[in-house]
């Protein structure tokens, strides 16, 4: 399953896998490294994505 994240730097929509939470990931447009931490918005985004099935 995959899920937008914004990168906090360039506002670019980064699209990431849920097995990413946790880890460092590079933004595809800044290169900058995201730390992907899970908090309120992340678990707010995942259960839209689950409730959609």
């Amino acid at each position: 399953m995959e899920i937008n994240y914004k990168c906090p730097v360039c506002s670019s929509n980064v699209v990431i896998k849920l097995s990413d939470v946790g880890h460092v990931i590079r933004c595809p447009k800044c290169n900058l490294k995201i730390n992907v931490k899970k908090d309120a918005q992340f678990d707010k985004n995942v259960k839209h994505i689950k409730n959609k099935r």
